[in-house]
């Protein structure tokens, strides 16, 4: 095939080529590597106070708003932990069947019933009234990752349930005849996430904090009572997602990796790649064929980028590629990423041949690891790039 016919064939391509170049373009997270998997969440949504009487009210009036802020980091691809505030406002009810903490008696050995905020509210004929709450609620959580633990780990999860449990320091400030109190909080929750970008994911959780009956400054007969609520979040990963797996080796004789359970990959067999063919001076890249992390086998969905390569075959019977195969280097190590590449790069060759009929003789395979990195967002470079040459 000429010159001509050859840059007209590449010219179609380039829409879906461009498709893979534009993503190189994003930003990558501006930490360090000492900050990979610590995130930062940010979430608003209502709550309702479960206390004494306060069926009493109707939902409606029982309804606040909350607000949280979180902090934490995945210490391992099953657990991780988090700092997480939350507070604003509670709506309960009182009535005068109680003993109040605002009315100390016998130097505050015992209490009295005479609570201080009613002459702050409106008091109902019957007695009852309604109390306004200010709070802050601090509590530290250990989170785990449902998925992985049931399915094994996966760094390209787009979605994951994390169930929660933790204790903290919930503080009842004064407030319209609501004295200050300070109790240690329970804290339960689950938490689903949505990835919607390579930084942010979209959250939703669901939560209770138990806390003793006295934290409302009334002392009922419940023994304990509990806010529950759901709120709607963001949150921001700051530097990057995933572990890298950990690497068995196995005796000598068997060096390639075929196959990978959970974190792990083994190395089993040696695969060899053409080291005495060096590509001509004017390459082209042809395809780009994606890889998950710490996986051989291609993406599926990218037919269209195998339709093209054959079609470029198919238009001269001389015609030949190269396959490129990377490692991102953040993965493994650099003896694993090597063999990684060169298996990513032969299997792509075998689908050609044995699903398209390409004559094997017509693909050199290239093993390159993690020694050059074509693409500037990481894990692009799981990848094996076909190349042609003028």
């Amino acid at each position: 095939m000429n010159f001509i016919k050859k840059i007209t064939f590449i010219a179609l391509l380039l829409p879906s080529i461009n498709s893979v170049s534009a993503q190189e373009t994003l930003l990558k997270p501006w930490c360090p590597d000492w900050c990979s998997n610590w995130f930062i969440n940010v979430s608003g949504g209502a709550q309702v106070l479960f206390s004494s009487d306060a069926s009493t009210l109707e939902l409606k009036d029982r309804i606040t708003p909350a607000i949280s802020l979180s902090v934490g980091k995945w210490v391992s691809p099953f657990m991780g932990i988090r700092i997480k505030t939350e507070g604003y406002s509670l709506n309960g009810f009182s009535t005068t069947d109680g003993l109040y903490l605002a009315d100390p008696v016998n130097d505050g050995t015992v209490y009295g019933n005479n609570d201080p905020v009613r002459n702050e509210v409106t008091i109902r004929p019957d007695g009852s009234y309604r109390h306004y709450l200010r709070y802050i609620n601090a509590h530290a959580d250990i989170q785990f990752s449902v998925l992985n633990c049931i399915k094994g780990y996966s760094n390209n999860r787009n979605f994951d349930l994390y169930p929660s449990v933790g204790a903290g320091y919930f503080q009842t400030f004064e407030y319209k005849g609501i004295p200050s109190i300070s109790s240690i909080s329970t804290n339960l929750s689950l938490q689903a996430f949505f990835t919607i970008h390579e930084l942010f994911d979209l959250t939703f959780e669901v939560g209770t904090t138990i806390l003793p009956d006295k934290f409302d400054g009334r002392i009922s007969k419940k023994q304990y009572e509990n806010i529950s609520g759901v709120s709607l979040g963001i949150t921001y990963h700051l530097g990057k997602k995933g572990f890298n797996p950990k690497i068995v080796a196995l005796p000598a004789k068997k060096e390639l990796i075929t196959q990978i359970k959970h974190d792990t990959v083994i190395i089993e067999k040696k695969i060899e790649v053409d080291k005495s063919v060096t590509a001509k001076k004017d390459t082209f890249a042809l395809a780009s064929i994606r890889f998950k992390y710490a996986h051989n086998k291609p993406y599926r969905g990218q037919e269209i980028q195998f339709i093209n390569i054959v079609n470029y075959l198919n238009l001269d019977a001389k015609n030949t590629i190269f396959l490129d195969g990377y490692g991102d280097k953040n993965t493994g190590n650099p003896d694993v990423n090597l063999q990684l590449s060169a298996e990513r790069a032969n299997n792509v060759k075998e689908l050609l041949i044995k699903k398209y009929g390409i004559d094997s003789a017509r693909i050199i395979i290239q093993a390159h690891g993690d020694k050059s990195q074509p693409y500037e967002k990481n894990n692009l470079n799981r990848v094996v790039i076909v190349k042609i040459t003028e």
